[in-house]
């Protein structure tokens, strides 16, 4: 089968997956459940903290596997709307709009937008939005402290929307994230090269993903605003993660400096869902910079990325070295990962093809609703099945959208655009003829 038949006929299984997951979220709403909300319930917290006894710890935790949304109904545990959930879907629904035209599409993108625009983190320089939890990571992070990570991806959705729209209002958004970025966030490390942005305002971190995402989009934002000082920051970022590159093209979790004091073990974790979003921010800093060390190293992480973290079949494991627990933030950062490369790598539209068909048939266990994990029992496989709302739900859509969105030609592409900037009026009269 030629390639260009291969692609239409993904693209038509990708745009299947989408509408489906779209339809799920015009039913259930932007609110749903977490991983991490539970955590909080101080029911859960008693029973699993091992004053009650081993049985009640026991029972939570089976619960959590085999009936995880009635556990959350029995303790009351809320549904809630998440920023970074909604910066997703802003974000897929900008790129649904330019892969397909619909103008419900630009409508929802618009509407996740403007509740982001009213929900922000209070108190601090620019714009910026945090995790609705307290975050034990290492440190209490508590909840609402702004993040790198949960800021650039609201970043990416008004950035595709100001790209979609022409709207400078969006474009002042994303200014306004950078000046977050540059305003607060710690440097934890600095030399005259190279920067590591911490992960909150309130931490010394050097996590090469958060960093990354800060990186990325300094380089963005600095580069359409022809911004030179913007640039050189993202420059200097992006650059600690070059200096950590191991010899194989991967990057550890933490930087070298603290892998010793925050690691499992105190040696280096790698594992699928952040190697993806660095081997994307890399690409994205070579493309905003042309910057030519960022092409190396993301091709040599791609190729780690490639040989380690994938089974026959497009499987995506966990770690190198982990196949289980298969996580559906892994499935939809392969997809999402594969589809960012697919015009440079000739191996991506394969991969691709692999990992969309393996994920919508053993993830997807209702339409539109894709499982937590598949966990390893024993010589079962048991499937989590519960729809986590900013974990996989928005992450999935926000893969399906962007695969979507590069296997529709460019010819396509670039009349929609040209659409979609024109005056309303204009438009309604093109449309009515």
């Amino acid at each position: 089968m030629a390639a260009t038949e291969k692609a239409q006929r993904l693209s038509e299984l990708v745009g299947q997956a989408a509408t489906r997951l779209d339809r799920w979220f015009d039913s259930n709403g932007w609110a749903g459940w977490d991983p991490f909300d539970i955590r909080e319930n101080p029911v859960y917290l008693r029973c699993t903290s091992g004053r009650l006894g081993k049985a009640p710890a026991f029972v939570v935790r089976k619960a959590e596997i085999y009936a995880p949304v009635a556990l959350r109904r029995t303790l009351g545990v809320r549904r809630r709307i998440y920023p970074k959930g909604m910066g997703l879907l802003t974000a897929s629904y900008a790129d649904l709009f330019t892969a397909t035209g619909h103008e419900g599409y630009l409508a929802k993108a618009k509407r996740c937008a403007e509740w982001l625009e009213n929900n922000t983190s209070a108190g601090f320089t620019g714009a910026c939005w945090g995790y609705p939890f307290d975050w034990h990571a290492r440190i209490l992070i508590p909840r609402g402290t702004p993040s790198s990570v949960v800021s650039a991806v609201v970043g990416d959705g008004f950035w595709r929307l100001y790209r979609v729209t022409g709207d400078e209002r969006y474009l002042k958004v994303c200014q306004d994230i950078a000046k977050f970025f540059l305003a607060h966030l710690r440097r934890s490390f600095e030399s005259d090269d190279a920067i590591c942005f911490s992960y909150t305002p309130i931490d010394d971190f050097q996590v090469h993903n958060a960093n990354l995402f800060v990186a990325e989009f300094l380089a963005r934002v600095g580069k359409e605003t022809a911004d030179e000082a913007l640039v050189d920051t993202a420059l200097k970022a992006g650059r600690f993660a070059l200096m950590e590159q191991n010899d194989d093209g991967s990057l550890y979790y933490w930087g070298k400096a603290q892998e010793a004091k925050y690691s499992p073990n105190g040696k280096g974790w790698i594992d699928h869902f952040h190697s993806g979003f660095e081997i994307r921010l890399l690409h994205g800093l070579w493309q905003n910079t042309g910057d030519s060390p960022f092409r190396l190293g993301y091709q040599a992480y791609y190729d780690f990325y490639r040989a380690k973290l994938y089974l026959e079949g497009g499987v995506p494991k966990f770690t190198p070295d982990l196949q289980y627990p298969v996580d559906v933030h892994s499935c939809a950062e392969a997809i999402l990962c594969n589809a960012t490369v697919l015009q440079e790598q000739a191996e991506a539209l394969a991969l691709l093809q692999k990992v969309l068909g393996w994920t919508i048939e053993n993830m997807e266990y209702r339409p539109g609703q894709y499982a937590y994990w598949l966990v390893q029992k024993r010589s079962k496989i048991i499937r989590v099945s519960i729809p986590f709302i900013r974990w996989g739900q928005s992450w999935m859509l926000r893969a399906l959208s962007h695969a979507l969105l590069q296997l529709t030609p460019t010819a396509q592409r670039t009349q929609i655009m040209a659409t979609a900037n024109q005056p309303n009026s204009a438009r309604a009269s093109e449309e009515r003829v």
